[in-house]
C-alpha cells in the first residue's frame, strides 16, 4: 500500500511542477504581450503628434500659397467626345 501512495504522491508533485511551469510560462507570456502592445500604442500616439504638428495650417482661415484659392472661379466645360476610341483617335493616340 505505502508504494502506491508514494507513487500517487509522486505523480501529483510532477503534475503540480509541470502547472507551475505553464502558469510561469504563461504569465510571461502575457507581460510580453503587454509590452509589445504599449510600444504599440506609444508609437501610435507619437505618429499622431506629429502629422498634428506638422500640418498645423488645418484651419479654414489661412490663405494658400501665392494668393490663388483652393478651389478657383469658373465652370468645367463639358466633355467633347464621349467615345474613347473616337477620342483617342482625334488626340492620336492608339489604345491598346
Amino acid at each position: 500500500m505505502a508504494s502506491r501512495k508514494e507513487e500517487k504522491e509522486a505523480l501529483r508533485q510532477q503534475r503540480l511542477e509541470q502547472e507551475q511551469t505553464a502558469a510561469s510560462s504563461e504569465r510571461r507570456r502575457k507581460i510580453l504581450g503587454y509590452g509589445v502592445g504599449g510600444v504599440i500604442a506609444v508609437a501610435a500616439i507619437v505618429a499622431i503628434v506629429v502629422v498634428l504638428l506638422a500640418n498645423p495650417s488645418s484651419g479654414g482661415g489661412a490663405p494658400t500659397p501665392a494668393g490663388n484659392p483652393a478651389f478657383p472661379e469658373g465652370s468645367v466645360p463639358p466633355p467633347r467626345e464621349r467615345n474613347l476610341d473616337a477620342a483617342a483617335r482625334a488626340a492620336g493616340c492608339q489604345l491598346t
